[in-house]
This record gives C-alpha cells, sequence and structure tokens, in this order.
C-alpha cells in the first residue's frame, strides 16, 4: 500500500476517534434499559440523567415478540442502540421521537 493512502487512513481513523470519543461525552446515549411487562414498554435510561419510557406498541419491528423475548433486551456498544439476542438491533436513533407531533 503506498504511504500517502496509510497516511490518510491513520488521518481518517484518527479523525474518527475523536468525533467518537466527543459524541459519547456530548450526546445522549442507553445506559441501561428494562422492558416493564405491566405497562407493556421500554425504560431507557440515558447518561444524560434522562429517562425515556417508549410503548413497545410504537416499534413496528417489535410488533407479535413475547413479552419473555422483550425482557432480554441489552444495551448495545456504547448506548448507540439496543439489542435483543434472539431478536434484532435498534439504534438509539430509530427509537427517537419527533419532536413535534402534528
Amino acid at each position: 500500500m503506498p504511504d500517502w493512502i496509510k497516511k490518510e487512513l491513520r488521518s481518517n481513523f484518527a479523525r474518527a476517534s475523536r468525533a467518537g470519543r466527543l459524541a459519547a461525552i456530548t450526546e445522549p446515549r442507553a445506559a441501561r434499559v428494562t422492558y416493564r411487562a405491566q405497562k407493556h414498554t421500554l425504560r431507557i435510561e440515558l447518561t444524560n440523567g434522562a429517562t425515556i419510557t417508549l410503548p413497545v406498541k410504537l416499534i413496528p419491528s417489535l410488533k407479535g415478540v413475547r413479552p419473555k423475548d422483550l425482557r432480554a433486551v441489552a444495551v448495545l456498544g456504547r448506548g448507540g442502540g439496543l439489542h435483543w439476542e434472539s431478536l434484532l438491533r435498534l439504534s438509539f436513533e430509530s427509537l427517537s421521537l419527533p419532536t413535534q407531533i402534528g
């Protein structure tokens, strides 16, 4: 591989690493998540101290999933998503609600 490509790759990697570290401390990420069966909701605690309670019925890909499977939810990586071993992965952004209704 030519030296200029190696230099460019190192530079891009360093830039992406800095951006990732900055995002990890400035953007809210999921810290903990639990499934609340009585209300059929996900309770997502964020790294900035906020908590989101999200009805499962608002997530189309979870329609018809058994409560037993929903309880197996875990935070993915550095909090950028949620994961169910037997189901799927959801990015945190895909769970964001619109800021305005209507």
